[in-house]
């Protein structure tokens, strides 16, 4: 046999070989590269639990198929009487299937089985909760079920029950169409009886009609728990209907569908196979009765009286939500106002820290100052904090990163990709209350070569893995490395360990991987050759770890004299009892861990920092080497750990009706709350959360809070603030601060409207823009005060021939007073501040200047009345052509010049 098929058999192993070769260079490359970065669990234990199970899967699958074809196959051999007047035209192609034989079944078995396996893809991970979950402690308000069941076991249940269910039923579809095709089966023969004992064909489908009883039944028994996750009623979650009548249905569907399942086994003797066909038709009308049912009691008799029938089910609705996303953790406490008139009180470190700095426009300012060449990306902004020689500085930061994509079209070359530019170089950081005279940042870092101007200490600033390095580079290689440019080019040798070294076998397979020639014939190595890949730091943690959600925005940390990656990784479910679905249906998220990268090695540790989660419990019990000791984190590090914006955003919208505990209160949304709008560049958009330095009741000192303030639904007045605490034993915790009732405090739209209606500022803002400079209006910032609110919002000026804007006035309101000054300072003294008491050098200067500081973009009353008379000759010229349009475009300019000007003469 072996001489007959031998080149069929090596022709076919040659071909799959060839086209296995590149999936082979993978898997091996891979290997390497999870043990290089130690998480050699996390590449094995996923394969062999999804191979094993797969492989169970296949052969069940395969068996069951091939079992039912060789029946199949023995059935279609008929009596010729019998058959000659029902066959029908098919009947040569049903014929097919016994005339193949074991071998042509078989074949056909392991295909349907293998498309059948991969409805089974990625299972490991439901695998690894199932069996590395445990009991969570809590309980679901109507089985009194452990949340674990939901969590791990009921999602595992209903798929396998699922794919069981439509593989019989597939399977029983096509013997059925094999017996009607060749004759076996027909309507004449089930409506007359004709030798229905000894019709085979008839048994076979009764019993395959059992086995889809059976897990009917089992599917049936699992609706019973799906139910505390419907949408059908006033929340989500089990609701009146769904308890007294779908429950009721479904237990009556999964009894039935078990005695249909026993009646098909007790047809094998008695033969009445007509009563299992009315079975499956009775199963199809209870079904579509109960769906009717629950519609009609739903309109008729819930309905009319839903707040009192399902007002339980708001409650356990309303816990059930609050658990899920951990707001049932916060700490309430109501924010005093203080009514007399009083100037602001805040201490040094709250003001030095005001953030006047928007992360929108300093980005352009840092590609414009920062960024020296075409090549280098300030990709992001981001916010931390620092305390140097005990002086607390938040601050703003970004990476220079290097994108290879934008060399010179000529600069091309793969030396230059792989081998040249590797790596991008330092990073931008500024304080947030700090700027030049000119509005524009000061720098803590800057330049290249880096230049530290406050002591922070960074002796690693070379960035190989970042958000924007999505290329392969090859280092300690014949080809110096470019570091960064100066008046000569500056070089660098790597001189990390976490990249795989090129012998020849792992040229061979990266040359395969990446379809790169240049892998292979390169002259350029050395015996230290090494290659980094997966270098995008988002790539790079969803390859170790799939089963976190990562946020969108990882942020740069400097700490230990080198430059970090931090990004928050979540657990996220659809499986939690009662909660209400806020993104992609997703009703449960956490973040239990912080995942940091050294931004030069590469190296990765996933730090816990929450170890109640049941999920990171699951995932610690599965995968031991995956998580890192919180303790192992340097203190530099740790003060980093921020607070996750994506989680707090999702905790802040679901607090807008969820803060309300009463039933009767929250169905008729009586206390709901809304995130307020701001104004930017022109639009009214919805305000995001922001960090800010504040001072909070029983604190020792300015702490480091993620805050969005509420007000009430279509009103604009602000009720309350939420802040999630950042610094030390405090981190995670939220603080929910009310304003007392009674009390009116203006909220961010109405101060904004203030800003708008405030005639000399409205009048500055609209000179401004007609003499060409573009005005951006910053972020709306909310400072709770111990004795009232005060708002900041930083103005920019973009002149049309510049390419970046600064920061020329702050716009200050407290206590319903609205001034534009330089500085915050300014600001203060006209709330009616102490100068003596602000810290500062000189505060007769302050009022000096706020006094005398003439607009640098406005001149002299000279230049104005020289630009309102050739404005006067425009608008005359336009109304001599009858450009009307224009005409009052030139007119309103004018206005505002002339205003300017009488301003400029009163003072």
């Amino acid at each position: 046999m072996w001489k007959k098929y031998r080149f069929y058999i090596l022709t076919g192993l040659f071909i799959f070989i060839l086209l296995s070769i590149r999936q082979i260079s993978v898997i091996l490359t891979d290997i390497q590269w999870f043990s290089n970065l130690g998480f050699s669990q996390l590449f094995w234990r996923p394969i062999g639990l999804q191979f094993g199970f797969s492989l169970i899967i296949f052969l069940v699958g395969a068996s069951f198929i091939f079992y039912n074809l060789r029946i199949a196959s023995k059935n279609l051999i008929t009596l010729e009487e019998e058959s000659r007047f029902f066959e029908t035209s098919f009947a040569p192609y049903a014929d097919l299937v016994r005339s193949i034989g074991k071998l042509g079944q078989g074949l056909i078995a392991i295909i349907l089985s293998f498309i059948w396996t991969g409805s089974f893809s990625n299972l490991w991970q439901e695998l690894v909760y199932f069996f590395g979950g445990t009991s969570t402690g809590m309980s679901d308000p109507i089985y009194n079920f452990d949340l674990s069941f939901y969590l791990f076991r009921l999602p595992l249940f209903q798929r396998i029950v699922t794919n069981l269910l439509g593989l019989v039923i597939v399977t029983t579809i096509i013997i059925g169409l094999l017996y009607v095709a060749r004759g076996t089966i027909s309507f004449y023969v089930l409506k007359r009886g004709l030798n229905v004992s000894k019709n085979n064909s008839l048994k076979h489908l009764n019993l395959l009609l059992g086995v889809t009883f059976l897990l009917l039944s089992f599917n049936f028994f699992l609706s019973l728990f799906e139910l505390l996750f419907s949408d059908q009623g006033v929340v989500f979650g089990m609701g009146y209907t769904d308890t007294y009548i779908s429950r009721p249905v479904y237990i009556l569907l999964a009894i039935f569908a078990l005695a249909s399942f026993l009646l098909s086994l007790a047809n094998i003797k008695w033969k009445k196979y007509r009563w299992s066909i009315i079975c499956l038709i009775g199963i199809m009308v209870l079904s579509i009765l109960g769906s009717v049912t629950a519609s009609v009691f739903q309109s008729v008799f819930v309905s009319p009286n839903e707040l009192t029938r399902e007002a339980p089910f708001i409650e356990h609705h309303l816990e059930m939500t609050q658990k899920a996303y951990g707001i049932d953790e916060i700490s309430e406490q109501t924010w005093q106002v203080v009514d007399e008139e009083t100037s602001p009180e805040l201490t040094s470190e709250v003001k030095d820290n005001v953030r006047l700095l928007d992360y929108r426009p300093l980005r352009d300012v840092y590609r414009e100052e920062q960024e020296y060449r075409r090549y280098y990306q300030f990709n992001d902004v981001d916010m931390g904090r620092y305390t140097v020689n005990d002086t607390y500085h938040q601050v703003m930061l970004s990476a220079r990163e290097l994108d290879v994509d934008l060399l010179p079209e000529g600069a091309q070359t793969s030396v230059n990709r792989h081998l040249k530019y590797t790596h991008g170089y330092g990073l931008a950081m500024s304080p947030v209350g700090d700027l030049t005279p000119n509005g524009l940042p000061n720098y803590f870092f800057r330049d290249m070569p880096i230049k530290d101007q406050i002591g922070i200490s960074l002796d690693r600033p070379e960035i190989y893995f970042g958000e924007l390095t999505n290329d392969f580079v090859l280092v300690n290689s014949d080809e110096s490395e470019f570091n960064y440019p100066g008046q000569e080019d500056i070089d660098h040798t790597y001189e990390g360990e976490d990249g795989i070294n090129m012998n020849l076998m792992n040229r061979i397979l990266f040359s395969l991987r990446k379809a790169n020639s240049f892998l292979l014939f390169s002259q350029e190595y050395s015996s230290d050759s090494q290659i980094l890949f997966d270098r995008n730091i988002i790539d790079r943690v969803e390859k170790i770890a799939p089963f976190f959600r990562y946020d969108s925005d990882p942020y740069l940390a400097v700490a230990d004299e080198k430059l970090y990656w931090i990004i928050d990784a979540y657990v996220e479910t659809d499986n939690f009892p009662y909660s209400q679905p806020f993104e992609d249906n997703k009703n449960y998220i956490e973040n239990p861990v912080k995942v940091v990268i050294d931004a030069y090695s590469g190296s990765v540790d996933f730090y816990l920092v929450k170890d109640d989660d049941p999920f990171s419990q699951a995932l610690d019990r599965f995968f031991p080497e995956l998580f890192t000791d919180l303790d192992q984190a340097s203190n530099e590090l740790r003060e980093q750990f921020r607070y996750p914006e994506d989680l707090f955003s999702a905790q802040a919208s679901i607090l807008k009706n969820y803060h309300m505990e009463d039933p009767v209160i929250f169905y008729n949304r009586e206390d709901a709350w809304d995130i307020p709008t701001e104004s930017y560049r022109g639009e009214s958009i919805t305000m995001e959360p922001y960090y800010a330095t504040l001072d909070l009741p029983n604190s020792e000192g300015p702490e480091f809070v993620l805050m969005i303030p509420y007000t009430p639904v279509e009103r604009n007045n602000m009720i309350s603030w939420l802040g999630a605490r950042n610094d030390g034993e405090n981190y995670g915790e939220l603080v929910l601060y009310r304003f007392p009732r009674g009390e009116h405090l203006r909220g961010p739209q109405q101060i904004e409207s203030r800003i708008d209606q405030d005639d000399h500022i409205s009048q500055q803002i609209s000179l401004w823009d007609t003499r060409g400079s573009n005005v951006i209006r910053g972020n709306l910032l909310v400072i709770p005060l111990d004795n009232g609110i005060l708002y900041i919002e930083p103005l920019f000026l973009q002149a049309e021939e510049s390419s970046y804007p600064e920061m020329r006035r702050v716009i200050a309101s407290w206590q319903g007073k609205v001034v534009m000054t330089n500085t915050i300072d300014e600001a203060l003294i006209a709330f009616g501040a102490d100068p003596e008491e602000l810290d500062i050098e000189d505060p007769e200067d302050i009022e000096e200047d706020f006094e005398e500081i003439p607009d640098p973009e406005l001149g002299d009353v000279d230049e104005l009345v020289q630009e309102a008379l050739e404005i006067y000759q425009q608008a005359d010229q336009a109304l001599r052509v009858g450009e009307w349009s224009e005409y009052g475009k030139a007119i309103e300019e004018l206005e505002s010049i002339l205003q300017e000007m009488q301003s400029q003469v009163e003072q």
